[in-house]
């Protein structure tokens, strides 16, 4: 049982070597009734996308798509190479933690996803870091917030 255990895993792992998954620009989808497709391909893509900026050639994106929809992580930077939001997608709809950045690395912004919908903490900052807002989410709707002005005192 073992052996057979190692065996296993021992060929995923040299499968994974030997076969990588390719990556595929973004731009050479196509969408067709709300799913993503290769060219001259009739299943839905199933697999990792990117682009570049053409000023930079600096990535600015990075996802991946499950059955033609996003799935997992996707990942935005801007042009000069900094991180600029991220978060998680589940069968194409937003779930999960979400966060973005100011262009000086501070955290702009943080929230919480349940089946495209805002569930749990949502916070946002400025851009000195102060906290600017935050709020708790349950189905869609907000139960409790509290908000606070760019000096840190208490504005409601």
């Amino acid at each position: 049982m073992k052996r057979t255990i190692l065996f296993i895993t021992l060929l995923i792992f040299f499968t994974t070597l030997l076969f990588p998954q390719s990556k595929v620009n973004i731009n050479n989808l196509s969408d067709y009734g709300g799913k993503m497709f290769k060219e001259n391909d009739d299943k839905p893509y199933t697999g990792l996308v990117f682009d570049l900026y053409r000023t930079t050639g600096n990535k600015s994106l990075e996802g991946r798509y499950k059955d033609g929809l996003r799935n997992g992580k996707w990942s935005w930077w801007n042009e000069d190479n900094k991180m600029d939001s991220s978060g998680t997608y589940n069968n194409g709809i937003q779930d999960g933690k979400w966060t973005s950045w100011y262009e000086n690395g501070q955290k702009k912004q943080e929230e919480t996803y349940k089946d495209g919908e805002y569930d749990g903490l949502w916070i946002i900052w400025y851009e000195n870091g102060q906290k600017k807002f935050e709020g708790t989410y349950k189905d869609g709707e907000l139960i409790s917030s509290k908000i606070w002005n760019e000096d840190g005192s208490v504005l409601k």
